[in-house]
């Protein structure tokens, strides 16, 4: 695992709020408004979809939450800025003030060249406790495993990480992907063939509930230096390796 370079492969901003009627009222508007940069759309009664294929994003509006969500990037600030711009948007338009929930989500890829039965013995090892008894009540070989737990942070925000090994049809089997985001249906098995074959996956979810909207810029810029972190920290974990290397 020497030299591995974690890579965020996969970007969801949501963001809660109280229900209001209003939205019924603004959706067009607020569609309209951003279709310089998502000029495609699918709209139902209650709902607005917006995409952006060539940059492979897409925005979903409701009337009590919204999201952003990025594939297939290059650089994670360009998109972290896009989904501002939407939730500013959002804001402005339905003109709440608090904010029932706000989180970051970031599906990271890690590429591995050791076998797979290896990635598992070394989560296993570095992750959950050696036990004879466990090992006799599982009556059986262990194939595969992950870590999962739900964190409190000492500022107030929460995250929810997962951590595992994972080989590439794995990944698609457990993350679903709306392939209207990809501007012709061919392009969905070529981003699915730039996954490495075996990887560690990490999934790391972190939110805030019922926060002042002018907290979320400050929030967002906090979870991500944390979970950039975060991220390499685990690698030095995995490899067991006590010096530091940035996350890029």
């Amino acid at each position: 695992m020497s030299n591995v370079r974690p890579i965020t492969k996969h970007l969801v901003v949501e963001m809660r709020y109280d229900p209001t009627l209003a939205f019924y009222g603004l959706m067009d508007k607020i569609g309209l408004d951003l279709i310089k940069h998502y000029p495609d759309w699918e709209r139902s009664a209650l709902t607005l979809e917006i995409r952006d294929k060539k940059h492979k994003r897409r925005c979903f509006l409701g009337h009590q939450r919204c999201f952003f969500e990025a594939v297939d990037f290059t650089a994670e600030a360009t998109e972290l800025e896009q989904a501002s711009k939407l939730l500013e948007k959002m804001h402005f338009e339905l003109r709440f003030t608090k904010v029932r929930r706000f989180g970051v989500r970031r599906l990271i890829s890690v590429a591995a060249t050791e076998p797979y039965a290896e990635l598992v013995r070394n989560v296993a090892a570095k992750f959950h406790p050696k036990s004879e008894r466990l090992d006799k009540m599982l009556r059986g070989k262990l194939e595969d495993v992950a870590y999962v737990v739900d964190v409190r942070t000492d500022l107030g925000w929460r995250y929810h990480l997962r951590v595992g090994p994972m080989e590439r049809k794995q990944w698609f089997e457990l993350i679903p992907y709306e392939i209207g985001i990809f501007n012709v249906p061919e392009d969905f098995p070529k981003y699915r063939d730039s996954f490495p074959e075996r990887m560690y996956f990490i999934d790391l979810d972190c939110y805030q509930e019922d926060i002042a909207f002018s907290d979320i810029a400050p929030v967002m810029a906090a979870t991500r230096q944390a979970s950039a972190e975060m991220v390499s920290e685990l690698m030095q974990y995995l490899k067991g390796e006590d010096h530091g290397s940035a996350l890029t």
